[in-house]
C-alpha cells in the first residue's frame, strides 16, 4: 500500500469523487512501496485543475493516483500516475511511477505500455526481488495474450545486435526455462546472463539462480556440467544440500558412473530431505528410494520408500510407491 501521510481533505475530497464514477476494483499482487509526505506538502490539486486532473506537481498527480491505487481502483489510478510520470525529474521518481503503473497496465489488452514500464523497472531497480517479481508477473501477462513466441522473437533480434543486453537475457533465459522451454539454450543465456549482471555475495536469490542453471543443463542432457554443479551448490546451501545431492546422484545414473552416484545418494540420505514442502519431500523419499531398489539394495530402499508413502495424499503415488515397497522387502528377505 501506498501512504499519502499529512493528505488535506480537499485532496481526497477529489480522488474520493472520482471514485464514484469509475468501475469496480480487482484484487491483483500490489508492490510493497511507501510513500511519506511531509505536512506542508502540497496535495490540493491546482485551481486551475480540469476535469481530467491537469496537475501541476509530481507530488500532486502521485498522491491522487496513490490514493485510488490503495483503494485497489487502478484504472483510475493511471491517469494521474501517468500525469506524475511527465513531472519526474529524477530516476527514483520514474522507477516509483513505473513500478505502481504495473498492476494499472495488467487490466489492458495492450501490451506497449506494459512492456515500457517492465523494461524500465527491470533496467533501474537495485532490488533483485522486485525484478524477479515483474518479470514473472509480466511473462503472465504476455503469456495469457498469446504473446510470448512473439516477445522471445523481439528480444532475440536484441541479442543479434547487442549479446549483452541485460533485458534481453533477463527475459528470455525464464521464457526459455519455462513458458517456451529450450533447456540448451536457456542454460546457455542463464551463464551469459550471470557473466553480464553477477549475483551480488549477498543477493539471497543467488543460489537458487545457480540452481536453475543446474536443472536447465541436466534437461539439456548436459549430465556432468549439471552434476558438477548440483554437488557445489550443496557444499554452499545446507538447508538444500540433501535435494542438491540427489540431483547430482541421478545425473551420474544418467553418465553411468554408477560407483559415483551411489555415494553422492549415500551424502543426500545423510543430509536429509528437501524441507521445502511435504510433496517434493515424497519426491526425495521416493527418487531415492528407487534409485537403492535399482541397484540391488533393497535393504536402504525400505525405509526411504515407506517415508515416500507417509508424505503423499495422492492416491496413485501412494499405490506406486507400495508396489515398490513390496518388491523391496520381497527382495531383501531372498
Amino acid at each position: 500500500m501506498f501512504g499519502t501521510g499529512g493528505a488535506s481533505s480537499t485532496f481526497r475530497q477529489k480522488a474520493d469523487t472520482k471514485m464514484k464514477t469509475t468501475g469496480t476494483n480487482r484484487r491483483l499482487w500490489l508492490p510493497t512501496i511507501v510513500l511519506m509526505f511531509s505536512s506542508t506538502t502540497a496535495l490540493t490539486p491546482s485551481a486551475n485543475a480540469t476535469a481530467d486532473d491537469a496537475y501541476q506537481t509530481f507530488d500532486e498527480a502521485w498522491g491522487v493516483g496513490v490514493v485510488f491505487y490503495n483503494a485497489r481502483n487502478f484504472e483510475s489510478a493511471r491517469k494521474p500516475f501517468e500525469a506524475a510520470l511527465k513531472l519526474a525529474t529524477t530516476d527514483d521518481q520514474k522507477l516509483k511511477i513505473y513500478e505502481a503503473l504495473i498492476p494499472c497496465y495488467r487490466l489492458q489488452q495492450t501490451t506497449d505500455e506494459m512492456t515500457t514500464a517492465v523494461e524500465y523497472v527491470l533496467k533501474n531497480s537495485k532490488r533483485d526481488s522486485s525484478k524477479s517479481l515483474t518479470r514473472r508477473g509480466y511473462l503472465s501477462f504476455m503469456y495469457q495474450r498469446g504473446k510470448i513466441a512473439e516477445l522471445a522473437e523481439r528480444h532475440e533480434k536484441v541479442l543479434q545486435k547487442d549479446p549483452n543486453d541485460f533485458v534481453a537475457l533477463y527475459l528470455l533465459s525464464e521464457i526459455y526455462s519455462r513458458a517456451k522451454p529450450d533447456p540448451k539454450r536457456a542454460a546457455e543465456l542463464i551463464q551469459r546472463l550471470n557473466t553480464v549482471a553477477p549475483p551480488a555475495k549477498d543477493d539471497p536469490l543467488a543460489i537458487l539462480k545457480q540452481a536453475e542453471l543446474a536443472r536447465q543443463l541436466i534437461l539439456a542432457q548436459d549430465y556432468q556440467k549439471g552434476a558438477d554443479l548440483y554437488e557445489k551448490l550443496a557444499g554452499q546451501d545446507e538447508k538444500l544440500a540433501g535435494y542438491y545431492l540427489k540431483e547430482a546422484a541421478l545425473a551420474y545414473v544418467k553418465l553411468k558412473q554408477d560407483e559415483k552416484a551411489m555415494q553422492l545418494a549415500d551424502k543426500a540420505v545423510a543430509a536429509g530431505a528437501d524441507p521445502r514442502n511435504e510433496q517434493l519431500a515424497h519426491y526425495w523419499y521416493r527418487q531415492l528410494g528407487e534409485f537403492y531398489l535399482d541397484h540391488n539394495k533393497p535393504a536402504e530402499a525400505i525405509p526411504l520408500l515407506k517415508k515416500a508413502i507417509e508424505t503423499t495424499k495422492i492416491e496413485g503415488y501412494r499405490k506406486d510407491c507400495q508396489a515398490k515397497l513390496d518388491e523391496a522387502e520381497r527382495r531383501s528377505k531372498s
